[in-house]
């Protein structure tokens, strides 16, 4: 788990960031489970929690609903990791 200080919109916020499959771990969910849950396949979030790139953050903002979070609490561990370089379009709310 990683504390991470970030300015956003003009101001500081802080948010918890870790690997998705701890939040998954936190709500007892299994991986079709959340994948049910947020509308997503289950192949999605292997990829996710593989670390491999992903180019679609809306997946993001789905996953983060299903587990009551943010979307930049899972982008933001991804690009603290090395993954998803050069993203900013988990920044934009939709």
């Amino acid at each position: 788990m990683i504390g991470y200080n970030g300015a956003r919109n003009g101001g500081l916020t802080t948010v918890q960031v870790k690997p998705l499959r701890l939040w998954r771990a936190e709500q007892a969910l299994g991986l079709k489970e959340l994948a049910a849950k947020a509308g997503v396949s289950h192949a999605t979030i292997l990829r996710i929690e593989r670390a491999e790139p992903l180019s679609q953050p809306r997946v993001y903002r789905k996953l983060a609903q299903a587990l009551g979070i943010e979307p930049l609490q899972i982008a933001e561990y991804r690009r603290l990791m090395g993954v998803d370089q050069g993203d900013e379009q988990h920044d934009a709310p939709r």
